[in-house]
């Protein structure tokens, strides 16, 4: 899952997904910046070409 910063712009972060969501959570970060949260969000977080917007 890549999680929306949409949901906590106004400083509300209940509704971030974290690692208290689900026994494992996997992070995949492919819009970090610009859609997506930098994180670290769950158990595992990993940054695809950094993280940020994917080419093609």
């Amino acid at each position: 899952l890549d999680p929306t910063i949409f949901f906590y712009m106004n400083g509300n972060r209940s509704r971030d997904l974290d690692e208290t969501d689900a026994h494992f959570v996997d992070i995949i970060h492919t819009g970090a910046g610009i859609l997506g949260q930098w994180g670290p969000n769950g158990h595992a977080d990993f940054y695809v070409n950094g993280g940020t917007s994917q080419p093609g």
